[in-house]
């Protein structure tokens, strides 16, 4: 064999052992979050520190006008994810749906009718999905649920759930929901990270 059809040769080993290296170390992340309707969203930007860090897995953001649409309990639309997850060398594939984040009121009675109990929360629900591009099938639905407490407040006999001292300032929303947020993505952050350990070691 000539000098050149061995390099063209060794060329080809390289291209093909690169594209089965990244096809084991994929993690393809889709980030879906509701809008806060009391501050800007910086989930994703914090998500995307996080993740830098991790040198295990090669992650994947997702192309969105691509990407199915599909909610977190939908299995419709399952063959056309891992689909869209062998296209892009994905090992496996994390859905994260954040469906609501805000500012919730929690009642709890001491003495009923006498004295009562207000505590105000900064909170994200959703749902995180798994799935298996290898394998060809969901994995794990996780419940996504984060709080943090913002103010925590007593009455006697009132009971007034509009109580002017259960209101949070507009300057503190910010840094709460930036906690709250920060949470979140540590929350995410931990699945991909095991994800990346199951990769790592051949799972």
């Amino acid at each position: 064999m000539s000098f050149n059809g061995v390099s063209a040769l060794a060329f080809l080993l390289t291209v093909l052992l690169f594209n089965v290296a990244v096809s084991q170390t994929g993690i393809i992340v889709n980030l879906k979050i509701a809008e806060n309707p009391w501050a800007d969203s910086h989930v994703e930007e914090k998500l995307d520190l996080m993740l830098s860090t991790i040198s295990r897995a090669t992650i994947i953001k997702v192309e969105a006008d691509a990407y199915p649409d599909t909610g977190p309990l939908e299995t419709s639309h399952l063959d056309d994810l891992i689909e869209y997850g062998q296209t892009h060398n994905g090992r496996f594939l994390i859905d994260i749906f954040i469906d609501r984040i805000d500012i919730e009121r929690r009642k709890a009675f001491i003495l009923p009718g006498l004295l009562f109990r207000y505590q105000v929360y900064a909170v994200a629900v959703g749902k995180i999905r798994i799935i298996d591009i290898k394998k060809a099938r969901l994995v794990r639905l996780i419940d996504l649920d984060c709080d943090l407490k913002a103010k925590d407040r007593w009455q006697f006999i009132d009971d007034d759930s509009f109580d002017a001292d259960l209101k949070v300032a507009a300057d503190r929303k910010i840094v709460l929901f930036d906690r709250l947020e920060e949470k979140i993505a540590a929350k995410i952050f931990e699945e991909v990270k095991k994800l990346s350990k199951g990769i790592h070691f051949g799972d």
